[in-house]
This record gives C-alpha cells, sequence and structure tokens, in this order.
C-alpha cells in the first residue's frame, strides 16, 4: 500500500500544483494503514495475553482438583463415638457439604486446621500471579493467613480437647495436634469449617464465571 502511494505521488508531483488537497490524498491512506496496523496488533496481544491466562487458570483448576484433606473428629467424653477419617476433595466439595459430617459440625469451634491448609495449599500460591484474572486472586486472597504461629509459650490452643475436637488437614499431612496447628487466630475463614469451605466454594465460583466467559463450561472436570 505504501509503494503504490509512494508510485501515485510521484505521477503528479510537481512543486507548482502541490497543494493540501493532494496532501491529504496521500496521508490518508498511509493513516488508514497505521490504524489498521494498530488495531491488528493491540487484538494480537490481548489474544495472546487471554490465552496465557486460560493456562493458568486450568493449572489451577488441575491442582484444587488433586487436592484432598483428612477430616477426623475426637470425643474424649464418648471414645466409642470415633467416627474415623473423612476424605474430602475439593472438586466435589458440594457433595461433602451436603453431608451429615458438615452439618453437624460445620459452626462449631472446636476445629483445628493444619499449617499445611492455611500456608501450604496449592492454590495460594495463585494470590500473586500476574496472569490470574483479578476475580480469581481476590478470593484466593481472603485464604491467606495473615496471622502468626502460636508462640511456644502458647502450647494449649483455643480448644477444650476434654470434650471433642475436629481436625482437618491435608491427606497423609504429619501434624502433631497441639504444635502443628492453628487455633482461631489470623484469618476468621478458618475459625470453623463453614469459613474454610465456603471460601472455597467462593474461589471454585469465581473461576467457574471467568471460565464462562470463553465458552469452557463442557471441559472435562467436576469442578
Amino acid at each position: 500500500m505504501i509503494a503504490d502511494v509512494i508510485f501515485q505521488f510521484g505521477e503528479f508531483y510537481s512543486p507548482s500544483t502541490f497543494g493540501l488537497k493532494d496532501i491529504f490524498q496521500i496521508l490518508t491512506p498511509i493513516a488508514t494503514f497505521i490504524l489498521a496496523w494498530v488495531i491488528w496488533i493491540n487484538r494480537d496481544v490481548k489474544k495472546i495475553f487471554t490465552h496465557k491466562q486460560m493456562d493458568e487458570v486450568l493449572k489451577l483448576v488441575e491442582e484444587m482438583q488433586r487436592f484432598r484433606l483428612e477430616l477426623e473428629v475426637f470425643d474424649n467424653v464418648a471414645p466409642d463415638n470415633y467416627r474415623g477419617k473423612e476424605y474430602v476433595a475439593l472438586s466435589n466439595l458440594s457433595e461433602f457439604m451436603h453431608g451429615s459430617t458438615y452439618k453437624s459440625y460445620r459452626k462449631d469451634k472446636q476445629f483445628l486446621i493444619s499449617d499445611g491448609i492455611t500456608q501450604n495449599a496449592p492454590y495460594l500460591k495463585y494470590s500473586n500471579h500476574l496472569l490470574i484474572p483479578k476475580s480469581i486472586a481476590k478470593e484466593i486472597g481472603k485464604l491467606l493467613n495473615k496471622g502468626d504461629h502460636l508462640r511456644e509459650e502458647d502450647n494449649e490452643p483455643n480448644v477444650d480437647f476434654n470434650k471433642y475436637y475436629i481436625t482437618l488437614k491435608i491427606k497423609d499431612e504429619q501434624v502433631f495436634v497441639n504444635a502443628m496447628y492453628y487455633f482461631n487466630r489470623g484469618n476468621k475463614v478458618y475459625y470453623t469449617m463453614e469459613g474454610y469451605f465456603t471460601q472455597i466454594q467462593n474461589l471454585k465460583t469465581a473461576i467457574r464465571k471467568w471460565l464462562r466467559k470463553f465458552s469452557v463450561d463442557d471441559a472435562n472436570f467436576d469442578f
């Protein structure tokens, strides 16, 4: 296009006849070409960025799909009431939240959640990821524990071990109940089972909404 304009310019250019109209005729196709090029580049950059975002969001989904938790309810008043271990997958959290264990203890503050969950859960690392959409990062941010560990002198948590207590940890995580858990400190999300699992559901909802913007609603994962 530019070569054609230069050729045309050479054909009709004459110092005695060249005017504003001629300049306009030359510059208009050049400006049109530049504008089209800028729009094309901008659209291409957005497409590349969105593809990279999609890759990272799907990695987040995969990590949450694999994440397994281990729940136990200990009853020191009636040891025969021990329910054994119950495994919880974030991928089918809705099913667990309709079960009897959750309904019985969801608001109970006799609840201990492991350091592995509050500090090392795989989704937490995405809170400051540059490519994670803001709506998703915001929900992950609500799961960050900004409180401190118990001090060494705080040997007893805010739980009465003489009654019963509920523990939640990462599957197969090795922990000592009176040393490696947070006890109603830091982020209030972790005060109860309901607080934690509800925020996980909020995160999953944010992910689903973002994926639906790009018509990703038939992927082969249960989320």
